[in-house]
């Protein structure tokens, strides 16, 4: 039995995903945010000794959840408010309060 810890180059990383010698892992993940991650993954045996983390590799995430998940959904009015939202926000960054 070995346990594989991912770090997902966004700032988070999985939990140990346990997987048995006859299994196949799977892990999974999304990114809220269009980019290039370096993911990387490391290895626990069942006494707790580690490997060091793998050489990274690259995914390429192609748009942002928000616009491809969550706005669909909506019709296109949070779109509107959204691209509103950082005209305002890019050119007035001090004046946002909440």
């Amino acid at each position: 039995m070995m346990y594989y810890l991912f770090d997902w180059d966004d700032g988070t990383t999985s939990t140990w995903i346990k997987q048995q010698e006859t299994e196949t892992g799977v892990a999974s993940h999304s990114w809220m945010f269009r980019g290039t991650y370096e993911v990387r993954v490391k290895a626990k045996d069942i006494y707790g000794r580690e490997s060091d983390w793998s050489e990274p590799l690259s995914v390429t995430i192609p748009k942002n959840f928000f616009c491809n998940e969550i706005l669909p959904s909506f019709g296109g009015a949070i779109q509107k408010f959204w691209e509103l939202f950082k005209i305002y926000f890019f050119r007035f960054p001090n004046r946002l309060f909440f």
